[in-house]
């Protein structure tokens, strides 16, 4: 996955928008995990704008609960960020 000098990855960038776009979150989460952290330790989840949770509560419930989307890919760790993202994750969900 692709990273900024902090550690960021473009789905990291993505879910600080306030204009959130879903379909691009689809997109992105087939290639980075929800959960991998940046440098300071910080998730995408970590960068989402407060006003915009609900929509991502919605977005996340829809992907857990539907068998036929995301949910495998959404939520997963890879094994070079499980330590760095338990805390963080604890956090946000």
């Amino acid at each position: 996955t692709a990273r900024d000098d902090l550690g960021r990855s473009p789905l990291h960038d993505a879910c600080w928008n306030t204009k959130v776009d879903f379909d691009v979150i689809d997109v992105l989460v087939k290639h980075a995990s929800l959960l991998a952290a940046d440098n300071r330790g910080y998730t995408p989840l970590c960068y989402v704008p407060r006003k915009v949770w609900p929509l991502w509560t919605s977005y996340l419930a829809s992907r857990l609960y539907d068998s036929d989307s995301l949910s495998p890919c959404v939520l997963r760790s890879s094994d070079d960020d499980s330590s760095s993202s338990d805390s963080s994750s604890s956090d946000i969900l």
